[in-house]
């Protein structure tokens, strides 16, 4: 079975280590919405979405030299900022 080719999606010579903010995007599978549903013009976490929510809410206490700054969960796709913090940096959330 071969495996697609994926797009390259980092910088050339850019150290991902580096302490900084991180816009991150993650895509379900085909965009199938799996996460949410619009009801009304507003966006409802369904059982999935909410166990995605749970799990990013868990990175701030679990990794030390990782904060979420922001995050939003749409129905395909997820958008947060990620802030690196290593190397003595104190992590402050605004």
């Amino acid at each position: 079975m071969t495996l697609p080719k994926r797009k390259k999606n980092r910088l050339n010579n850019y150290n991902y280590n580096r302490n900084g903010y991180y816009f991150i995007t993650i895509c379900t599978k085909n965009h199938k919405c799996i996460f949410s549903d619009v009801s009304d013009n507003n966006l409802i976490l369904n059982e999935y979405g909410m166990v995605v929510e749970k799990h990013i809410n868990k990175i701030n206490k679990l990794y030390v030299s990782v904060k979420i700054d922001n995050y939003i969960i749409m129905p395909n796709h997820i958008h947060m900022i990620l802030i690196l913090c290593r190397e003595r940096i104190v992590c402050v959330q605004q």
